[in-house]
């Protein structure tokens, strides 16, 4: 994918940077991995962190407390992958 290019959350990998199309302070969010989680509206399998929280120095169950899921058809704009940075 290219920066900057609007996709869905559905599209993106775990370790891609992005913020959401409608969200005015671009904050941006890191996909992570994380459990499925059933309810009785929809299942969850799209994971969320705040980035500044990510790269901070958390433990492992302090950053799970950020942790947010997100639809599949939510519209996000793409910033980049963590993989080319490691």
């Amino acid at each position: 994918m290219k920066k900057n290019e609007v996709t869905t959350a559905d599209n993106l990998q775990i370790g891609d940077r992005f913020y959401f199309l409608n969200d005015k302070n671009k904050v941006v969010w890191e996909m992570v991995e994380h459990e499925k989680k059933v309810t009785n509206y929809q299942t969850y399998s799209n994971w969320c962190i705040p980035a500044s929280v990510s790269d901070g120095r958390g433990s492992d169950t302090f950053k799970a407390a950020f942790v947010k899921p997100i639809r599949k058809e939510t519209k996000v704009v793409y910033l980049r992958s963590k993989e080319g940075f490691i």
